[in-house]
Order: C-alpha cells, then structure tokens, then sequence
C-alpha cells in the first residue's frame, strides 16, 4: 500500500533500526493495536516479557526509573500483570513473550 510504501522509505532515510508500525496496519498483535494514547511506551526485560506499559508523556525521570527497575537487571519476576494499555488486566503483559513487529 502507499501508506507501507512511504513509511518504509521514511524508515530507510532515517536510519530507523529498531521495529515500527504504522496505526493504520491492521495485522498489529496485542497488545500494539490496542494503543489508545500516544506516546505509548512498552518496557521489554531481557527475556522478551512487556514488564511495564506507560500511555502518554512521561518525563525522564519517569522513564529512567522504570527502565532501571530490578525487573531489567536480575531475575524476571512471573506472572507480573500491571495495567495494560485499556486499562484491564492483560494476558499479553508480564506473562507472555512481547509480539515482535518485524523481522
């Protein structure tokens, strides 16, 4: 489509390396197509598990203490369950391996 096409091209002349999706791509796995605030940002410990979701601005500080919690530096913990991005309790956060957006 034109909307992949130019979202590839934007991807390519920035440099992007990391995964991203547009809102309008309607084969987005929960819990990506289920984001109702943007900025959205998901926190993914080493084992690939969405640990924490913050919907909206947050400041730096903010950020650094979540990307700093202990979830990320030791052990992860099983079965975490913070509030998704609807505000329910989500099987796709802290229980499942996140959803990859590309290869």
């Amino acid at each position: 489509s034109e909307e992949k096409d130019r979202l590839a091209a934007f991807v390519k002349e920035k440099g992007i390396n990391y995964s991203i999706a547009s809102a309008k791509d309607e084969d987005l796995p929960s819990p990506y197509k289920d984001i109702r605030s943007i900025p959205t940002t998901f926190f993914v410990d080493r084992n690939g598990i969405i640990q924490t979701v913050f919907q909206g601005y947050h400041d730096y500080e903010a950020l650094k203490a979540a990307a700093l919690a202990e979830d990320f530096k030791g052990v992860v913990k099983e079965g975490v369950k913070p509030k998704d991005i609807a505000g329910q309790a989500s099987q796709a956060v802290g229980t499942e391996t996140a959803p990859q957006l590309g290869p």
